[in-house]
């Protein structure tokens, strides 16, 4: 554990397991005592109360390496299934000790997990147009949004692949169906955030 923001998240995740409901004012702050903020991230913060409860620091340190270990080998099995792979093995590994300071005991983690979950199914898609592959991202769309405010780029990639299906239509004069998934798995997404952060809203 490189930093003591984990022990904020166990203590506001603790509270939220003691009372059952989402803290959304600053009860931990002197000088900021009782203002309200969007609780974001509350179900990280319940996971890692939880994993500390059983487990201590050490539980902490066993979920940061599994999920570092899941987000690594996602990429690395992304960079496999291409033709050029030793040069994008070179550019990844850069940028993983460049970005090595942000994998810390953070909610963040989760949403890195996420993203390299959410690019496996959306490649899966275009490749096999297995429909199912894009029913699964609804759930996780409603998980992630809770637990952390990066779910936002799980849109911004959804809405990748439709402007890449929009431009590919546009180049071959056609409207394809695979698209028309796409866009509307774009709007159920941006529909589920919307709804996710409203019941936020009204459960707190």
């Amino acid at each position: 554990v490189m930093n003591t923001d984990i022990f904020f998240h166990i203590k506001c995740g603790n509270d939220m397991l003691r009372t059952g409901r989402i803290i959304d004012k600053n009860v931990y702050s002197f000088t900021a005592d009782n203002y309200e903020f969007s609780n974001h991230s509350w179900v990280s913060k319940v996971v890692f109360a939880i994993i500390y409860n059983i487990a201590g620091i050490y539980g902490i340190n066993v979920l940061m390496a599994v999920l570092l270990t899941l987000i690594f080998a996602r990429i690395f099995m992304f960079l496999g299934r291409t033709k050029y792979f030793s040069y994008y093995y070179f550019l990844v590994v850069i940028g993983l000790i460049l970005a090595a300071p942000r994998f810390q005991a953070r909610p963040q983690l989760f949403s890195f997990l996420f993203f390299t979950v959410y690019l496996q199914l959306l490649l899966a898609y275009v490749h096999n147009k297995n429909r199912k592959l894009l029913i699964a991202i609804v759930p996780l769309q409603y998980i992630w949004n809770n637990m952390h405010a990066y779910s936002i780029l799980g849109l911004f990639l959804v809405g990748c692949f439709v402007l890449d299906e929009i431009i590919r239509s546009f180049m071959r004069k056609r409207i394809r169906k695979q698209k028309t998934d796409l866009l509307r798995l774009f709007f159920e997404r941006g529909t589920i955030s919307l709804i996710s952060v409203f019941l936020l809203q009204i459960v707190t």
